[in-house]
């Protein structure tokens, strides 16, 4: 099966960009595996993020991850991607 990625903007100031990419793993009999990649695009400059930002997997009306945190309050700003 094919890799399947999409890309977000939260409407936050400053906006946030993030990319939740998804790959399979394994199959074993009728069950599929996926792993579940987001990534966090860089602030720079003048702009800033200094609070924690957590998620949420909801999957089939199923929640199967509750407040896992992408980022803590520190740092503000970051030049890479972060990738959870």
């Amino acid at each position: 099966m094919a890799d399947l990625q999409t890309t977000y903007t939260l409407l936050t100031t400053p906006a946030i960009k993030f990319t939740v990419s998804t790959s399979e793993t394994k199959r074993s009999g009728s069950t599929v595996y996926y792993r579940f990649k987001i990534s966090i695009a860089p602030i720079t400059g003048l702009s800033y993020f200094g609070y924690n930002l957590k998620c949420t997997a909801i999957l089939a009306g199923k929640t199967v991850a509750n407040g896992i945190t992408l980022k803590d309050a520190s740092p503000s700003q970051w030049s890479s991607p972060l990738v959870k």
